[in-house]
């Protein structure tokens, strides 16, 4: 059985692993105003106990 392991703290002066890419043309450019806003609602979700527990959740584009 897994055993259960505490969140890892982040710290802002680490490179994110998550990238955000807005298209521009024909190609892709990072956004850092995307990832920023994207790691602020996280944090957010994190700071409050928001919950997804027993509720249905849609992502797409993942794979």
């Amino acid at each position: 059985r897994p055993v259960k392991i505490e969140p890892t703290a982040f710290s802002s002066d680490k490179t994110h692993l998550l990238l955000l890419k807005r298209r521009f043309g024909s190609s892709w450019v990072y956004s850092s105003k995307l990832t920023t806003f994207y790691l602020d609602v996280l944090t957010e979700i994190r700071s409050t106990s928001t919950t997804f527990e027993h509720k249905n959740a849609l992502a797409t584009g993942v794979g």
